[in-house]
């Protein structure tokens, strides 16, 4: 385990009533803005915290989840404030109107897949939510997705960390295995949909009569 992520998740394992709560919020915000703590690391301590008494399982899980909550709207809210500016910076005025376009309808249409399975992969979750508040997915379906979602995703790593307190470390350890693993799973499920999408797309030209 890292130096960093040790001494992070011992100050949380320090803490107790309150202070647990407000370190847990802290470490995810740490997390959320780089701090390599992973999130699933956090919310298994906050249930080892849980089994020794020093908190609450309903505050350790609703802190932790309306943490997320907000942090994944903030990130929303980054891309829809600088989508705007992106698209007329030089960079941006490069990408055809047609492109964003079709990229903005496809996001409206079908982002909440790709908004719902992010909130499950540490390595994707930052740029897809940006991304979707940028091409213009609406707030209430952004938050209709990630809220629920931030209940299992919060709750899942508690429950593990309260049934096997034992065997934190361990627990912590099998825990960063599984993200990356959902990471390789996402990215070869994002190239699966790119290569079938070009597929298709060959099948269409090839069957379109001469113009």
């Amino acid at each position: 385990m890292p130096d960093l992520l040790a001494m992070g998740l011992e100050s949380l394992a320090g803490a107790e009533g309150p202070g647990a709560l407000l370190a847990l919020a802290l470490a995810l915000v740490l997390g959320c803005l780089g701090v390599p703590v992973p999130e699933e690391a956090i919310h298994a301590t906050a249930g080892w915290l849980v089994a020794l008494g020093r908190v609450p399982w309903w505050a350790a899980w609703l802190t932790g989840w309306g943490v997320l909550v907000l942090l994944d709207l903030a990130l929303f809210e980054l891309g829809r404030r600088q989508g705007p500016r992106v698209r007329r910076s030089r960079w941006g005025r490069r990408i055809p109107s047609g492109r964003w376009r079709a990229a903005r309808l496809y996001v409206r249409g079908r982002g909440t897949w790709a908004v719902g399975a992010a909130r499950f992969v540490m390595g994707v979750r930052i740029p897809i939510f940006v991304l979707a508040g940028a091409l213009g997915l609406a707030r209430r379906r952004f938050l209709l997705v990630v809220a629920p979602l931030g209940l299992v995703s919060s709750g899942i790593p508690l429950w593990l960390g309260y049934a096997f307190s034992r065997e934190l470390p361990r627990l912590i350890e099998a825990l960063g295995a599984a993200r990356w693993l959902l990471l390789w799973a996402f990215l070869l499920l994002v190239l699966g949909l790119v290569g079938l999408g070009a597929w298709r797309r060959r099948a269409a030209a090839r069957g379109a009569p001469p113009g």
